[in-house]
């Protein structure tokens, strides 16, 4: 998924043969009061010093299973100018993913940039980039600062410009359990627009406080046309 850049790195690194895989949630907890509303990000997400530093683990499956273990980290990286061609200022988040194939040592580090609105009253994601290849918005939704357990919403439809592929983002806050929350985007990737062919397919979320701090993450991301099954998750540092 595009949004927290983690999407755009696991797809490189998946490109180059490697992946990850998530943890799963304990039984027997506490549902969390449904009426709390909760900060889908952060007051500090745009300060200079703000940070998310996460140890991964997990596994990738095509023919075989491996197992890999890395990192992902992502900061605040201040105004930015987005899109050559219709350049906005954008409120930027930069992130790196290293990853490590456990049976082998190999080795590969993805980066990426994801944009936002420079409104955080007002935010909507705007599109990423990496290695050239930028993602941007055919249109866009505002998304909330603030939404309780069982609110959902859509991000926006955002074109691929490698490949001209549909990606369809969207949002929700499931239970996280004991006080906490699960904020999720989901992404639909189809090759052209209509009723294309469904390529990819993912599920970010983030284990969250009421006021919007990420505890840990997980990602499943599924590559409907080479048959690639990506499970990773880790707890913040």
């Amino acid at each position: 998924m595009r949004i927290i850049i983690m999407a755009l790195a696991l797809a490189l690194a998946l490109a180059l043969g490697l992946a990850g895989c998530g943890g799963e949630e304990a039984n027997n907890q506490k549902p969390t009061d449904r009426s709390i509303p909760f900060r889908l990000y952060p007051s500090n997400f745009w300060d200079s010093d703000y940070q998310e530093n996460y140890s991964i683990s997990g596994t990738a499956k095509r023919s075989d299973t491996v197992s890999v273990t890395g990192s992902l980290k992502s900061k605040s990286n201040g105004l930015a100018s987005f899109n050559s061609v219709n350049s906005v200022q954008a409120q930027s988040v930069y992130s790196t993913m290293t990853t490590k194939e456990t049976s082998t040592g190999a080795l590969i580090t993805a980066s990426s940039t994801g944009y936002y609105s420079t409104d955080a009253n007002q935010m909507r994601y705007l599109g990423s980039l990496s290695n050239g290849v930028y993602t941007t918005a055919r249109s866009n939704s505002i998304i909330p600062l603030t939404a309780k357990i069982g609110d959902f919403g859509s991000i926006g439809q955002y074109v691929n410009s490698a490949d001209s592929n549909i990606e369809n983002l969207g949002w929700e806050l499931q239970d996280g359990y004991n006080g906490n929350a699960k904020f999720i985007i989901t992404n639909s990737e189809y090759s052209g627009y209509g009723d294309a062919t469904l390529v990819r397919s993912s599920v970010e979320s983030y284990l969250i406080t009421p006021d919007g701090n990420r505890l840990s993450m997980n990602y499943d991301d599924t590559n409907h046309q080479e048959g690639i099954i990506i499970k990773v998750s880790g707890d913040r540092e």
